[in-house]
């Protein structure tokens, strides 16, 4: 790869040394596809809210994001707003699942200065999305995008509208636990396969599969393997639902 960095520069290229040199690891270089989900996942820590607040003190670049698994709007609204003060971040976008709302226009759980997107089920209690986008960033809803499958999952979607960037596609999903994944995926193909490469896309939620098993599990293979298709890698590798029992790592993108 090269780039223009401008004539004056010193270059200087270290030769090489031996001691710089480690033999091929035929384990885990030999066979790629059996080893790609060990080699791509990024590292992410666990925070309390004084962890969380020291460690953005001073990190105001790039597009905040927040993800709430809400389990009704109606009994823990209050509580994700506590939350949301307590931390020293103004997010740009929070994404609930499972508001449990039953209209898409539930002015009682608006926030200030955010302008706020709804996708709620039609014939069965909850399940639900939700985006709520800060109102200084210009952002359309994608109105093919918004959509429920009964008794599989609901999505909202908008696109955020950046001037001299490339635009920031932003989805929030809830998927029925149980769901048939390779319908969700088929589902799921339906609203990726239109958005266009040069764009950058997040896809926030509650997809209800568990990641720590993508070694054992063919159903949650079949789900990375097709997020990694469209160049989608999760960003929460550890487990977040604990039990005195059992751990399991829900995926959230």
């Amino acid at each position: 790869m090269y780039t223009d960095v401008g004539s004056s520069l010193d270059h200087n290229f270290e030769s090489f040394q031996y001691t710089n040199y480690s033999t091929c690891d035929y384990d885990k270089d030999l066979d790629p596809v059996n080893n790609l989900y060990n080699r791509v996942l990024p590292s992410c820590k666990y925070y309390d809210d004084l962890q969380f607040n020291v460690s953005t003190k001073n990190n105001s670049n790039g597009l905040s994001i927040i993800h709430f698994n809400a389990r009704s709007l109606n009994a823990n609204f209050h509580s994700i707003i506590h939350t949301l003060q307590t931390l020293n971040i103004t997010f740009d976008i929070i994404a609930i699942s499972e508001t449990w709302t039953e209209s898409n226009v539930t002015t009682e759980y608006d926030l200030p200065h955010y302008q706020v997107f709804h996708k709620a089920r039609h014939y069965k209690k909850g399940g639900g999305v939700a985006l709520y986008v800060n109102d200084r960033i210009d952002c359309t809803l994608i109105e093919s995008k918004l959509v429920v499958v009964e008794n599989m999952f609901e999505c909202v979607t908008v696109e955020l509208n950046r001037r001299k960037m490339k635009n920031v596609i932003v989805s929030c999903m809830y998927t029925t636990p149980g769901a048939n994944v390779g319908a969700f995926c088929e589902s799921v193909d339906n609203i990726l396969s239109d958005i266009k490469s040069k764009k950058t896309m997040y896809i926030c939620g509650d997809f209800n599969i568990d990641i720590l098993k993508h070694n054992t599990h063919n159903y949650t293979r079949t789900f990375l393997d097709y997020m990694y298709s469209f160049g989608l890698y999760p960003l929460i590798t550890k487990p977040s639902r604990i039990t005195d029992i059992t751990e399991k790592y829900y995926a959230h993108r």
